[in-house]
């Protein structure tokens, strides 16, 4: 038995730092370099100092008991090749790879089907093809089933719930991923208004998934407008 919660306490312990590392090296490295990059008047409109404050209240609210693995956080469809004949899929372009919550990563490629970057607007997003609850449960059903088994209504829903709540995490993290862009890449792509959409797209949602706990204040680029997903 004292071997059982020995094991238990340091899968805690991991997952924990798991999470923190991923906050952390990610997105408070990232939004260090955005400051570092802007110009005073970027970081005043984007409300960089306010992000801290959203980075801690997305480590307090994702801090429950999580699946921890090897994540690819960038399953747009650009990266997902699929041979023609035999349908088998090959994932590429690993460099945002780490171990961190499934959840995110599944969240991340939800809000992926927003983008269609073959267009003469590649940076503009639209919330209207974001996939319905059916289409979110179908998706992590046959996600949780792969390992064999299936999964009861319980761990669908819990795991549905911590991706919705991820999606927060996976605006922040390219909303900031769009201000150092804009500042380091020479790739036709407005960075600055891709940022903006991805922060408008946390106030918006932020208040239904975290509740009270989402009352802090907004880090939008501009008053928020629209419907959002």
């Amino acid at each position: 038995m004292k071997v059982a919660y020995v094991t238990l306490f340091i899968y805690s312990l991991l997952l924990i730092a798991a999470i923190s590392y991923f906050l952390c090296c990610f997105f408070r490295n990232w939004l260090k370099t955005a400051k570092s990059l802007c110009t005073p008047e970027e970081a005043k409109d984007f409300r960089l100092d306010s992000i801290e404050d959203e980075i801690s209240l997305i480590e307090k609210e994702l801090s429950g008991d999580q699946s921890i693995g090897f994540c690819h956080n960038d399953l747009q469809y650009g990266n997902i090749m699929i041979d023609e004949e035999t349908r088998s899929i090959t994932i590429i372009d690993y460099e945002y790879a780490s171990y961190n919550p499934i959840a995110f990563d599944i969240a991340n490629h939800f809000c992926e089907m927003t983008a269609d970057y073959h267009t003469d607007t590649p940076h503009i997003l639209d919330y209207s093809k974001y996939p319905g609850l059916e289409e979110r449960q179908r998706f992590l059903h046959l996600y949780l089933s792969s390992s064999g088994g299936l999964p009861s209504d319980i761990e669908l829903e819990q795991l549905l719930e911590n991706v919705e709540k991820y999606k927060l995490a996976s605006h922040l993290f390219w909303g900031l991923w769009g201000i150092i862009s804009e500042h380091v890449n020479e790739i036709d792509f407005d960075y600055m208004e891709y940022a903006r959409q991805r922060f408008e797209q946390y106030c918006l949602r932020k208040p239904a998934l975290l509740g009270s706990s989402g009352t802090t204040p907004d880090v939008a680029l501009t008053d928020v407008a629209g419907p959002g997903n």
